[in-house]
């Protein structure tokens, strides 16, 4: 019984000791940031997919990019890319604000820019 206790117990030390042998590099835990050019497409695509699906009004296809930048809401980094139409009316709808995850993935759009 004695030797048994020993025998599983240098084995638990044993195992943890050299645990730190199984780790290696390699792991992506964060997805590479995308560039700014890529961005804008994929804002840009959302604006026509808007456009189309009659979110907002047809005009936004012609719209002028202002920008494109990254900004932190909350613990979070977007990039926020602003398109301008000055054919609506209305000039706080003017600015159309399109918010895009740093994987890519598009977030959202409303004219606000929160």
């Amino acid at each position: 019984m004695r030797t048994l206790f020993k025998t599983l117990l240098a084995m638990a030390i044993l195992t943890c000791v050299y645990n730190p042998l199984y780790a290696h590099g390699g792991h992506k835990h964060q997805q590479e940031s995308l560039s700014q050019t890529k961005i804008i497409d994929l804002a840009h695509s959302e604006v026509n997919r808007l456009a189309r699906a009659n979110k907002i009004a047809k005009s936004w296809l012609k719209a002028s990019m202002l920008d494109a930048k990254k900004m932190v809401f909350g613990s979070k980094m977007e990039w926020v890319v602003r398109y301008k139409n000055i054919q609506i009316k209305s000039a706080r709808m003017q600015t159309l604000y399109v918010f895009v995850g740093m994987d890519g993935k598009v977030n959202g759009a409303n004219y606000t820019g929160n």
